[in-house]
């Protein structure tokens, strides 16, 4: 009886964002780019990501690299993310609160699509006939 082995090389284990951050930074930066990082859902529940996260972030400028953030999330849930020792650094960050959109905005807006006028009024009055759907707590 023989038994024959073969040694297999072990996949590398996947690169952290901030490897990931430093080798796209390597390509795009010589041609004037960045990184440009989106979250949506921002909530305390995430808050080991979010430092995780900004570590990376401050890390790679420091290496003097374009990186940007932008996150979204319910308001309960930003105030608390900033009230996080670690990411207060956001507080200086610029922030937008959005409003519901109303139908004349929505059909005032001026888009570079092909879309007709009578196509957005009739998608307009379509929307507003559902009431926006819930934002349910997690249920953790």
């Amino acid at each position: 009886m023989t038994v024959d082995t073969e040694l297999v090389d072990q996949p590398a284990p996947p690169a952290s964002l901030r490897t990931r951050l430093e080798e796209v930074g390597e390509l795009i930066q010589p041609r004037g780019g960045g990184v440009l990082i989106t979250l949506d859902e921002v909530n305390t529940t995430s808050a080991a990501d979010m430092r995780s996260l900004a570590a990376d972030i401050q890390h790679t400028i420091r290496e003097d690299r374009e990186v940007g953030l932008v996150c979204s999330g319910l308001g309960a849930g930003i105030a608390e993310s900033l009230s996080e020792k670690s990411l207060r650094f956001l507080r200086r960050a610029s922030r937008v609160l959005l409003d519901l959109l109303s139908f004349v905005t929505v059909t005032d807006t001026d888009t570079d699509t092909d879309t007709d006028t009578d196509t957005v009024t009739d998608m307009a009055k379509r929307r507003s006939s559902f009431p926006p759907p819930p934002e349910l707590p997690d249920e953790d």
